[in-house]
């Protein structure tokens, strides 16, 4: 699968009990309804994704959840720290608006001014950063706060903001 189809879902913390289960820290919140649908899960190994197919599924928090792999049959370590991926046509129904997590990769755009893609999406007290890549390969932190994002383009795959003058610079 090319990583391109897919979106970064989470990483395994550790082993549980002896059944081969796996304990998973999602990047997004998810519900029962969003991962029913799941018949595999890619691995992120050697720098490759690798299909695993899931027995069963156990959500124990809103970002927190058991899975059961097939040909995972014992408690094992060598998984532990692994990224885990799932195909973006699989989260069609998970809003972006309430997990903005999954705009990682999206292109955001200033007044019509592209200032660069989200990297990756960082949770602090109170508010969510987005911290975006710009053409020159720097790095900016913009607030998501909802006020300043006019629209949030799930086809295109963009975010269009209003941001408040000087915000841009202070990154400088």
């Amino acid at each position: 699968m090319l990583e391109e189809k897919c979106h970064s879902l989470g990483y395994i913390l550790k082993s549980h009990g002896v059944k081969g289960e796996l304990k998973v820290k999602t990047n997004f919140d998810i519900s029962e309804d969003i991962c029913q649908e799941w018949e595999s899960v890619f691995f992120r190994i050697d720098g490759m994704l690798i299909p695993f197919f899931v027995e069963y599924i156990l959500i124990q928090g809103s970002r927190d959840l058991l899975i059961k792999f097939e040909d995972i049959d014992e408690e094992t370590p060598r998984y532990k720290g692994v990224q885990l991926f799932i195909e973006k046509s699989l989260l069609s129904t998970v809003s972006t608006d309430s997990n903005l997590a999954l705009c990682v990769g999206y292109s955001v755009f200033n007044n019509h001014t592209m200032v660069g893609k989200v990297s990756e999406v960082l949770e602090y007290p109170g508010q969510q950063m987005f911290e975006l890549k710009t053409k020159e390969n720097k790095s900016l932190l913009i607030p998501a706060n909802p006020v300043w994002v006019e629209k949030i383009d799930n086809e295109q795959q963009q975010i269009k903001m209003h941001l408040p003058e000087g915000l841009l610079e202070i990154n400088d």
